[in-house]
């Protein structure tokens, strides 16, 4: 028997969904938005004040397609309340828990995520490319690097709502699977963190798992820290390759006066234009040497500080740095910059 492909089983999941929030005013079905390796991402509309819109991902009705959504849904659940993970959704008087209709898919098959409306942050790249764009606004990277280590904060201390911890031993999460169409973006929230610039969350965690820490090898930290240097990098370059694929090359470079090895090889020479100390702590977080990464603690200090103190007059007041043409760079970017492809949100893969 042929195998039936992928996308027209994300469609035909799509369909099925379809009746179930077509005859009901509170809902509009918006329809399928994308399909991976294990399932399909659609989109519904809910005629609410507090939520406009949500995401249901649907695995295949197979098993390892199954299990990476259980596996998701259990850390997103661990992960509840930190603002730079994507949240589940609950939905009051789901019409998919509902037991009086017919044809429900499987409650292990399917969960209700937000939906972020600026995309992913490989097409923000990739946009960014199209527009002949020669760098990004040193302010803009500092504060999506902030995101970042917000997001491995909270891995690692989950119930902590992205703060330090050091009386609590760390998770042990390590995502697994972090790069540039793994990062969304949404519209920014009104803080000295965001403000000027969309907030960035992480999500799919199919294939996210918690290990001890060893004597041996990198952390889960420090392992997560050399991802988002990785995706930073990719920012950096406006390079919206997968991480795995780009700074393959290895480089030196100067870190607390030492002569370091690192992954980042991309970023050596520092590209110009670029703030010396943002370039370097992303070649820090790829130190070949794990040894070397810095700490979340020291991260955390390093690009919150950076946020709040490097204004427009850091940079000699140039123009690009300014609150107003950041805001406008990011919105272009997003709403206005033309693009081939689009990214789709995935089940791990």
């Amino acid at each position: 028997m042929p195998r039936i492909p992928k996308s027209t089983r994300a469609q035909n999941d799509a369909n099925s969904l379809r009746e179930f929030f077509t005859n009901e005013p509170r809902f509009q079905f918006r329809g399928l938005v994308s399909n991976g390796s294990y399932g399909s991402a659609i989109r519904v509309g809910y005629r609410d004040p507090q939520l406009t819109d949500f995401l249901i991902k649907m695995a295949f009705d197979d098993e390892d397609a199954i299990r990476s959504l259980q596996t998701e849904k259990g850390w997103l659940r661990k992960l509840a309340y930190n603002p730079h993970v994507v949240q589940l959704i609950n939905i009051a008087s789901n019409p998919l828990q509902d037991p009086r209709r017919q044809g429900r898919p499987d409650a292990d098959r399917w969960i209700i995520i937000e939906w972020l409306r600026c995309g992913t942050l490989r097409d923000f790249v990739a946009k960014a490319k199209t527009m002949s764009m020669a760098r990004l606004p040193n302010r803009l990277l500092w504060r999506y690097f902030l995101c970042l280590v917000r997001a491995c904060i909270a891995m690692a201390w989950p119930d902590n709502r992205e703060r330090i911890n050091n009386a609590v031993e760390s998770s042990g999460l390590m995502h697994n699977d972090m790069h540039l169409a793994n990062v969304l973006l949404d519209n920014p929230p009104t803080d000295e963190e965001h403000t000027i610039t969309p907030i960035l969350k992480l999500i799919d965690f199919g294939i996210a798992g918690a290990w001890e820490a060893s004597t041996i090898g990198a952390s889960s930290e420090q392992s997560n820290l050399r991802d988002i240097g990785k995706v930073m990098a990719s920012v950096i370059k406006l390079d919206p390759l997968l991480p795995s694929m780009f700074n393959a090359a290895r480089a030196q470079f100067q870190w607390s006066g030492n002569t370091v090895l690192t992954d980042g090889g991309g970023l050596v020479p520092r590209p110009a234009g670029v703030d010396r100390d943002l370039v370097d702590v992303v070649c820090a977080c790829m130190a070949t040497d794990f040894r070397i990464r810095p700490s979340l603690p020291e991260l955390l200090d390093i690009t919150l500080t950076a946020v709040r103190q490097r204004g427009p007059d850091f940079y000699g007041g140039e123009q690009m740095e300014t609150d107003a043409e950041i805001s406008r760079i990011w919105q272009e970017i997003i709403h206005n910059a033309p693009t081939q492809t689009q990214d789709v949100i995935e089940i791990s893969s």
